[in-house]
């Protein structure tokens, strides 16, 4: 398989303040991608940002604060991406939360809330950045699903239904956009 080339390319990642998303921005930085890092968290995005600077100088790194779950933000967010960033290659989505306990434990709002986050906040940033990546002649879209996307054990019922859907909606989407 050959390696796709970031050099020099822009790719816009969701959750990055932390964990998977954040191990991804300094990885595509150290490999010559400029990033758009998404979280809620604006201090762990600024203590990104300046850790991939001081260790890549020259590295073009914007830093957007947004919840995932306020569609006009998300629209307004990618509008901003777009200004600083004009060509967008790929989209890697590592947005998301999790929950413990039974489904006779959790309350139906913080079910909603948990899909809410993993399920409609992947979707709309998807939706709100995919005319910029279709604009481009060979564009990504990555989605991190976890292992809850094909197994779902007990005291995880929120989060293996967000991860199954996200799941589906991915290979959905993909089988749209083929070609």
């Amino acid at each position: 398989m050959r390696r796709l080339d970031v050099s020099g390319r822009t790719s816009v990642i969701t959750g990055a303040g932390s964990g998977m998303g954040a191990e991804i921005a300094r990885n595509l930085v150290r490999r010559g991608a400029h990033v758009a890092l998404i979280d809620y968290n604006a201090d762990a995005l600024a203590e990104l940002a300046a850790s991939i600077i001081s260790e890549n100088p020259g590295a073009t790194v914007t830093t957007h604060t947004v919840d995932l779950t306020d569609d006009a933000a998300v629209t307004a967010v990618a509008a901003e991406i777009a200004a600083a960033h004009p060509r967008i290659q790929s989209l890697i989505t590592c947005a998301g939360s999790s929950m413990l306990g039974s489904f006779e434990q959790l309350t139906l709002d913080e079910m909603r809330w948990l899909v809410e986050i993993n399920l409609w906040g992947t979707v709309s940033i998807v939706k709100a950045l995919l005319p910029r990546l279709q604009a481009e002649p060979a564009a990504h879209i990555t989605t991190l699903v976890s292992i809850y996307g094909l197994a779902a054990p007990a005291g995880r019922v929120p989060y293996a239904m967000s991860k199954f859907a996200v799941r589906g909606f991915t290979e959905a989407l993909r089988n749209e956009l083929e070609g």
